[in-house]
C-alpha cells in the first residue's frame, strides 16, 4: 500500500537523519527495536485489509448503514489498539529494549528511540486504517500530496527534534507526521459528499470478520 511505502522511506530517513547527527552506535540502536514497529504495523495492516474489504463489500451492496456499522468497528479497532501498544510499550519498554539490545553499546540510545516509537505506534493504526479508507473513496490526490508533504517533513522536522531532544526525537517526529496525515484524512471525510455516520462500538462477530 502507499502507506507502506511511506513508512519505508520515513524508515530510511530517520536513519539518515540519525547517521549524520549521531554516531555509529547511535545509528544501529534505532534497528534494533524494529521488530516492535513491524509487530504494531502488521496488527494495522490486518484491521486495514480486513475492514476494507468489508467496507467495500457493504458499499457493493448498496448498504450504508452497514459501511457505517463497519467503519466505526474499524475505528474503534484503530483506537483500541493503538492505546494498547502505547501502554504496553511504554510499561515494559525496560525488558523490551533489554531483551534485543540488553549488553550492547546500543542500550541507551534504543531505550530513548523506543520511547518515541511509543508514540508512533499509537497513532499508526489509525493513520494506516484512514489513509486506506481515503484511497478507496478516491482520494489518490490527496494521499498522493499529504505522502509527498510528510516525507519532504520528517527529515527537517526529526533533524530540528532531535538537535533539541536527541536521538529521541527522531522517532518523535515521525510519530508527529503521523498526527498531521490523521488530520488530513478525517478533513477528507468530513467533506459531505465523502462523509460517513458512524459510533465507537465493537461486536465479536463483526471483530473476528476484520482480523481473520
Amino acid at each position: 500500500s502507499v502507506f507502506a511505502i511511506e513508512t519505508a522511506i520515513e524508515s530510511i530517513l530517520d536513519e539518515t537523519v540519525i547517521g549524520n547527527l549521531f554516531d555509529d552506535v547511535a545509528f544501529g540502536a534505532i534497528n534494533l527495536t524494529e521488530p516492535y514497529l513491524t509487530l504494531a504495523e502488521f496488527v494495522s495492516y490486518l484491521i486495514c485489509v480486513g475492514g476494507t474489504a468489508l467496507i467495500v463489500r457493504a458499499h457493493g451492496e448498496g448498504d450504508r448503514e452497514k459501511m457505517s456499522n463497519i467503519f466505526g468497528h474499524c475505528i474503534t479497532a484503530c483506537v483500541v489498539v493503538g492505546v494498547l501498544f502505547f501502554a504496553v510499550y511504554m510499561i515494559f519498554s525496560g525488558p523490551l529494549v533489554n531483551l534485543v539490545a540488553g549488553g550492547t553499546e546500543e542500550l541507551e540510545f534504543s531505550r530513548q528511540v523506543f520511547i518515541g516509537e511509543c508514540f508512533y505506534v499509537m497513532g499508526y493504526p489509525l493513520c494506516a486504517f484512514l489513509q486506506t479508507y481515503v484511497l478507496y473513496r478516491g482520494g489518490y490526490v490527496l494521499c498522493g500530496v499529504a505522502t509527498g508533504c510528510c516525507i519532504a517533513l520528517n527529515p527537517l522536522l526529526s533533524y530540528a527534534l532531535a538537535k533539541t531532544f536527541g536521538i529521541g526525537g527522531v522517532t518523535v517526529a515521525t510519530a508527529i507526521i503521523n498526527a498531521i496525515e490523521i488530520l488530513l484524512m478525517i478533513l477528507y471525510i468530513a467533506k459531505k459528499n465523502h462523509r460517513i455516520s458512524f459510533r465507537l462500538h465493537f461486536e465479536g462477530g463483526i471483530a473476528k470478520k476484520i482480523f481473520y
